[in-house]
């Protein structure tokens, strides 16, 4: 037993009290600790300093992903590391919420990008239009924007009511 104990001290991870007794097959951990306090308390200790390492391994991986480009979702975060949203959040909740704060800032500056760069093509296009003197009715605007562009009523015609405006103060 105590032969079994000492190698086990050097192992990585170290194993428990518990595999210990499976692997001697005869005795429970009450028994191993009765007869070797001592190394029982090395290997708990080495068992804890084991954990340390892998939590603080884990806080620099959540790091990583708080600032990683593309942005990662906290259950992206989850399956790269291999543990569940609940054991990741319980060890590790300042590095999940950093995660989950960069997602939805990279998120809502994403959705801006897009509505500015949809405005400049709807702008564009009512220029375009009123250059060739055609008014730029919503229609109009409509043909000529793109697959990609979202082509909701309300954003063409706020679109067409700022070009009609500029339009009407150059004719003046």
């Amino acid at each position: 037993m105590e032969q079994t104990l000492i190698a086990a001290l050097g192992e990585d991870p170290p194993p428990s009290l518990g595999e210990l007794c499976e692997r001697l097959v005869c005795c429970r951990s009450v028994v191993l600790r009765g007869h070797f306090p001592a190394l029982c308390d090395r290997l708990l200790e080495n068992r804890r300093a084991h954990r340390a390492r892998q939590i603080e391994k884990l806080r620099q991986q959540l790091h990583v992903f708080s600032v990683a480009l593309p942005a990662v979702s906290l259950e992206q975060a989850c399956k790269r590391v291999g543990l569940s949203r609940q054991q990741l959040i319980r060890l590790c909740p300042d590095g999940c919420a950093a995660i989950v704060d960069h997602f939805e800032r990279s998120c809502r500056e994403s959705k801006q990008r897009k509505v500015e760069a949809m405005n400049r093509q709807m702008h564009q296009i009512v220029r375009s239009l009123n250059q060739e003197g055609k008014l730029p009715s919503f229609k109009r605007v409509r043909a000529r924007l793109g697959k990609s562009v979202s082509q909701s009523w309300t954003t063409v015609t706020a679109a067409i009511r700022t070009a009609r405006a500029g339009r009407e103060g150059r004719l003046s």
